[in-house]
């Protein structure tokens, strides 16, 4: 007797429905703060800082030697003065501005002297990269095409309305591609480093469609190089590109210098 009570109290608890027990209240998440510098998550605010800043210097709409309010521009471009400050850290590091103790942050002068100086170590460096370039771009039929599909946009932007943006934009992924392809970190590193702080009057001296068409006419060459795979002749068109824009820009007025 006392075993078929307990065999129907076994079969009992078998069939018994599952008692939905309460779930505990998911946790409520904060709202993730956006780091604005120096921790992971905070690129967007101060890279969008950078890059606001950085086409206002080479667009010519900061004076060279002007200083940068830190709460109005702070306020202009929505960002918080940390940021700012974070902002003008990398800009200075890459030589658009200057740093001063009490006085902040001010768009870099370029002596003559800096942007000759500048332009000659970059016609050696530029004229080594289009020589290790071009047996790297004739290796790879994806680089090849990049580099066509750069000239045919340079080609079609030289004329547009906003020809001074469209090919400067286009002439500046022309030498990146050409950075890339010759694969050398240091070399990158180092190009980069001269060509930063001459954006602003490169960018002024394109505004100019003699410049434009002239600078056009020696990409043509540098590619037609590249493309016959010829590494000494690509070295050389591009070095006498550099020297060439490097005595179109010397002779811009004296106001876009320090």
């Amino acid at each position: 007797m006392g075993r078929g009570k307990k065999a129907g109290g076994t079969a009992a608890r078998k069939n018994k429905a599952p008692v939905d027990r309460p779930r505990p209240a998911a946790r409520k998440t904060k709202a993730q703060k956006v780091p604005e510098t120096g921790e992971p998550g905070a690129v967007s605010v101060v890279d969008m800082a950078v890059d606001r800043i950085r086409q206002k210097i080479m667009r010519g709409h900061y004076a060279p030697g002007q200083r940068l309010i830190e709460p109005d521009l702070a306020e202009q471009i929505n960002v918080s003065r940390t940021a700012l400050r974070e902002a003008f850290r990398r800009l200075a590091a890459e030589g658009l501005l200057e740093l001063a103790l009490y006085k902040g942050a001010s768009v870099r002068r370029l002596k003559k002297e800096d942007v000759q100086e500048s332009f000659m170590i970059r016609e050696l460096l530029e004229g080594l990269v289009a020589r290790l370039a071009t047996p790297a771009i004739n290796r790879n039929a994806k680089m090849k095409k990049a580099l066509l599909e750069c000239r045919d946009v340079m080609r079609k932007t030289i004329k547009s309305a906003d020809a001074g943006d469209a090919y400067t934009l286009s002439n500046a992924k022309f030498h990146q591609l050409l950075v890339e392809a010759a694969a050398s970190p240091q070399l990158e590193r180092m190009v980069g480093q001269l060509q930063m702080p001459l954006y602003r009057i490169i960018y002024a001296r394109l505004l100019a469609e003699q410049a434009r068409a002239r600078s056009l006419a020696d990409h043509e060459r540098i590619i037609d190089a590249i493309i016959a795979n010829d590494p000494a002749r690509a070295e050389r068109e591009m070095r006498a590109h550099v020297h060439a824009s490097a005595q179109s820009l010397l002779d811009l007025p004296d106001d876009y210098f320090g």
